[in-house]
This record gives C-alpha cells, sequence and structure tokens, in this order.
C-alpha cells in the first residue's frame, strides 16, 4: 500500500471514530519535505489501543499483527511498515538506561521525542498540525535543534541521530543544541550505561545513509569516540567502502590506532565479536602498524581493506 493511499484512509477513519489518534515523527516531517517515497508511519494512539487496532483489521487487508509490550505493534504492508504505540509519557530513571514508559497524551508522545524536525504530529480527526516545538519553521530554516535540555544525556544513542539527521538534510546545528552536546561529552561515563546493540543499531544506519563519509567526518570533527573511550582515537572517513562488510570497515576507519583500542571499537559497533575475528584484528593490525609477518589466508582475506588503507 502506498503512503498516501494509507494516509487518506487514515482521515477517512477520523470520521467515523472518537478515538484520538496521530501521525507522529519521520512521516509527518517526510511528508512535510516533499520526500519521494515514505515507507514508514508511526500512529500514536490516546488510550484506545485495543480498539484502534480493530477499527484498522476492518478497513485495510491486514494479515499479521505483531505486538509488543505496552500496547505497541507493528504492521508490515508491502510497501508500508505501519508502527502503532499508545502515546506515552517517558521518565529516564537512570541516564544511558532504557526510560519507564507509562500512557499519557499525544502532548506528552510529542515531548519525549528527540529534535524538534521529529516532534511534528498530523492529527486526523482535525486535519492538521500540532507543533508545539515549531518544527516545522525548523524544517523550512534548515536547522536541527533538540527539543529539550538533557537530550544527549538522557540517550547518547540520539548523537549519532543527530549527526546522521543533520547530514543528510544539509542541515546546522543550532547554537544551544551545540552547547548541549559539548556539556554531555564532559560526563565520564556518558556511554557505559548504553548497551552494545543499541550504539551498533545506530552505527549501522549512519553506515546506510548516502552521505555516509560526511557523517564519519563530524564524528572526528565533534571527536565522538575520543570521548567515548576518553583517549585521542584516530578516524579516516574517506577509508569507508559500502562493499565492506562492518568488521573491514571498521578497520579502515579506525587502523592507525592502538590495537586494544580498535578491538573494543570493533567490539562496540559490531554488538560482539568472536575470538578468530579478535585474532584477525590483531593480525592485520600487526602487519599494517609494524610489518609483522601475517599468514597468506589471513592476508588474502583482508586484500581489498588493505590496499584501502595502503592507498
Amino acid at each position: 500500500m502506498e503512503f498516501y493511499l494509507l494516509f487518506n484512509i487514515l482521515k477517512d477513519v477520523a470520521k467515523e471514530t472518537d478515538i484520538k489518534y496521530y501521525m507522529i515523527g519521520v512521516a509527518v516531517r517526510d511528508m512535510l519535505l516533499k520526500r519521494e517515497s515514505i515507507a514508514d508511519i508511526d500512529i500514536s494512539v490516546e488510550y484506545k489501543f485495543e480498539k484502534f487496532i480493530e477499527i484498522l483489521k476492518k478497513t485495510i487487508n491486514i494479515k499479521t499483527i505483531v505486538f509488543f509490550p505496552l500496547k505497541t505493534a507493528n504492521i508490515a504492508l508491502k510497501d508500508i511498515n505501519i508502527d502503532i504505540v499508545t502515546a506515552r509519557k517517558e521518565i529516564y530513571p537512570h541516564n544511558g538506561e532504557m526510560p519507564i514508559i507509562t500512557p499519557s497524551n499525544i502532548n506528552d508522545d510529542i515531548k519525549r521525542r528527540d529534535f524538534t524536525i521529529n516532534s511534528i504530529a498530523y492529527d486526523f480527526s482535525k486535519d492538521g498540525y500540532l507543533d508545539p516545538m515549531n518544527g516545522i519553521s525548523d524544517l523550512k530554516k534548515g536547522i536541527i535543534r533538540g527539543n529539550r535540555e538533557g537530550l544527549f544525556t538522557e540517550d547518547p544513542t540520539r548523537i549519532f541521530r543527530l549527526i546522521k539527521y543533520q547530514n543528510r538534510f544539509s542541515m546546522r546545528m543550532d547554537k544551544k543544541t551545540e552547547y548541549d552536546l559539548m556539556r554531555t561529552f564532559k560526563n565520564r561515563e556518558l556511554f557505559e550505561s548504553v548497551s552494545k546493540s543499541r550504539i551498533h543499531k545506530e552505527w549501522e544506519m549512519i553506515l546506510a545513509e548516502e552521505n555516509v563519509i560526511k557523517c564519519l567526518t563530524q564524528m572526528k570533527k565533534i571527536r565522538l569516540f575520543d570521548n567515548i573511550l576518553r583517549k585521542k582515537i584516530n578516524i579516516y572517513p574517506n577509508n569507508f567502502m559500502k562493499t565492506f562488510n562492518n568488521i573491514s570497515n571498521i578497520l579502515a576507519i579506525f587502523y592507525n590506532n592502538d590495537i586494544s583500542d580498535v578491538i573494543k571499537i570493533a567490539d562496540m559497533l559490531n554488538n560482539g565479536i568472536k575470538k578468530s575475528t579478535i585474532k584477525d584484528i590483531e593480525n592485520i593490525l600487526s602487519y599494517i602498524q609494524n610489518g609483522t609477518i601475517i599468514s597468506s589466508n589471513t592476508k588474502k582475506k583482508y586484500t581489498e581493506l588493505m590496499k584501502r588503507i595502503q592507498k
């Protein structure tokens, strides 16, 4: 199902029910930006989650709905993915950890978002936008702005998303968000409560970006990995290759660092690494950095990587 067909169906459904539901987040942003393809839509429902699901099942030919805890569901149609949640409020008991979630209204659901450009909702019942954070204005001006202070302290993975959106849409960071980011880096334990799986997920999305080298260059500029490892980390964005797997790209980008630090980075960005991979990293970096003899099999396995690094 094409996005605008689904959008119009949801508008029609709103005329026949008293349930308050809203499109929110990236789909609203991308619709305002008039992007050609919108493949994901987030729907936030106030309180009557189950009733809304039943109405949707009757309206659209849905074969499978996958339910998750906290009244959340996913519907994967042929051309579009629908995530449905109960409007909620989030409280972070400890920085970097997952939040405590309680059902609430659309205003609290907007407030829990990350950047103003992602904090715009579309009210199907009123056929209009809810924009308390002035995200539409920021979109027009090309500004990426956090929708509150402490955004990156709450969840440090938002730093990856900041980089991703800023470079995808060629935006500039506003001064308060930049200050908030720099202040966040003063926390020496910033990433200690963040799981490797969450960092890996954000890293993979960065590598999938069209402007990936610009994203990596910005990581270097703001010294993201210096702040994660608390020491100087050399980064070579131009060594990235679309044809490389994740480990080869990590080695290409971070090869000129202490081997132990590269292993830490690989373990984090790959969501864990096998002992055999650690051995490969040790061997290939010893060869590149010090000319240590390695087996022909290892050399063959990483031939393209070595060509890339040694250019």
